[in-house]
């Protein structure tokens, strides 16, 4: 048992891993990307074409505030940044999580927390 325990620790701390999760009656492939968060807003996920999009706060204490960047008239990022009391962001609380529902959007996603430091697993 103890040896489960650690390379599950190990696969979840290399940086992306692949994941085969149930979604309804399809089994779905997931990208599962584990990042730290701290008190600034940075992107944890770039503007590409995905099928699903979930966020998992692993934090026991801290919140973690999520951004969906908006684009500009070429297409590129504007570089919107995230908020925990502004508008425009959504908050995930200690210890939950988001998933959006298909269609997902194809934005970058910017994030921040509430203190330093704070583990977020974004899975795609």
């Amino acid at each position: 048992m103890r040896w489960a325990s650690v390379f599950i620790a190990a696969s979840l701390a290399a940086t992306a891993a692949h994941a085969q999760m149930t979604s309804g009656t399809d089994y779905v492939t997931w990208m599962v990307t584990p990042v730290i968060v701290g008190q600034t807003s940075t992107q944890v996920l770039p503007a590409r074409a995905r099928r699903n999009l979930a966020f998992s706060n692993v934090s026991k204490t801290e919140a973690v505030a999520c951004r969906l960047d908006s684009f500009n008239a070429s297409g590129q990022p504007n570089g919107d940044p995230a908020d925990l009391t502004g508008p425009g962001s959504f908050v995930i609380p200690a210890s939950s999580g988001y998933t959006f529902p298909r269609p997902v959007p194809n934005n970058a996603v910017n994030c921040m927390a509430t203190s330093s430091g704070v583990s977020f697993t974004v899975m795609e």
